[in-house]
Formats: C-alpha cells, structure tokens, sequence
C-alpha cells in the first residue's frame, strides 16, 4: 500500500471518529491547532544526535464522555527528523541528516485531574509524506529526496498533558515514541518527539444530549 493511500485511510478515519464522537457522546468542541516539536532519534544505531525543532499543524476534535473523561482525535501535518551517525569516532564514521514530514493521527485518552489541568494518553499513527536525506562521508556529501528507503508508516504511544483555560485557549505538552524503525534497511532507529502545542476550541459544535 502506498503513501497516498495511507493518508487517505487516515482522513477518513479522523472524519469517521469525529462523526461518531459527536453523534454518540456529550459535549464536542473543535478548533486548529499549531505547535512546536523537539525531536530527535531513538535507537541501538542512534549515535551522535541532535535535537531540531520542527512544526505541527492541524485539526483538533474533542469529545467530553461523562465525568472527568474526554477523547481527542486530531489530524496533524508533523515534521520529524535528526542527525545520526554510524561508527561514530572511527575513520569510517557516516553522518546522516534525516528530515521528515508526515500526516499524523493521533487518538488521546484525557482525564481531568485539577480544574482545568488534563493527563492524557494515547497513540499516534502517521503516514510519510517527505524525506529529505544528507550523507557524509569523509567531506564528500550526497543529498537525496527519496521515500523508498523509509517506511510508510510510523506508529507508537503519546503520554502528555495540558490545561484548558475557560475562554478556549489550550496550552498542551506531550511526549511521543515511534515503535516502528523509520528506515527499510538494517538500521535501528525510531522517531521521538517532545510536542508543545497550543490550540482554541471553537463553539460548541453539538448540543448537549
């Protein structure tokens, strides 16, 4: 299956959970949402990293279940990536620059512990849309733009939390770890994210049943 139709699949499963959210549950709020991500590599062959920031932009949905629980759906446009190297401090050590755009979806689990104070957790499910890559090898760089070497998709869990102030103003920090290995070949590396996110929810978009 390819990326394309994999992005597909992922629209309509946001659009599905957004239908049923609203048809079936209490209270259901949407609204866009930007944020900033810190990523980096995880992994056995993850030597050398570094941290870049990266953007996130999306949609966000939110169902309030009865309680102090609540479910988020979202659909993001996420950018990933790091600096790696392998055989890191030899003559033959390779550095690689990886950047990464993906469609997310991630699904969260909210409980509302003090006031407007929320943990979350949940999983998130992304397909590749761009790969960016730089190799170097004793000063000699190849730069490349090709999605064949990477895996179509990432997948793996959020845990997080955020604060909702009254007026609809979100404030939200949350912790991702990719469970599947981003490249195809024999290479051992994951994506991990810090996100800072910010988002406003909109009028209520369904009465209260």
């Amino acid at each position: 299956m390819n990326s394309n139709k994999i992005i597909l699949i992922l629209i309509i499963s946001f659009l599905f959970s957004t239908k049923s959210q609203a048809q079936k549950l209490t209270k259901f709020y949407y609204g866009p949402r930007i944020g900033l991500g810190v990523s980096t590599f995880a992994g056995h062959d993850a030597q050398h990293t570094n941290y870049p920031v990266g953007t996130i932009v999306g949609l966000y949905t939110h169902t309030e279940i009865k309680n102090k629980f609540s479910v988020d759906a979202e659909l993001n446009y996420i950018s990933l990536g790091s600096f790696f190297s392998t055989k890191y401090n030899t003559l033959d050590q390779h550095d690689y620059r990886i950047s990464l755009g993906y469609i997310s979806l991630p699904i969260n689990l909210n409980y509302r512990c003090y006031k407007g104070l929320n943990l979350q957790l949940g999983i998130q499910t992304s397909a590749i849309l761009t790969a960016v890559t730089e190799e170097k090898y004793h000063n000699k760089v190849v730069k490349g733009k090709s999605l064949n070497d990477f895996h179509a998709i990432d997948v793996g869990p959020t845990v997080g939390m955020y604060y909702q102030f009254s007026q609809g103003l979100q404030f939200g920090l949350r912790y991702y770890r990719g469970l599947q290995d981003i490249y195809k070949n024999d290479f051992k590396i994951y994506n991990t994210n810090l996100q800072f996110l910010v988002t406003f929810q909109f009028a209520r978009a369904g009465k209260e049943l």
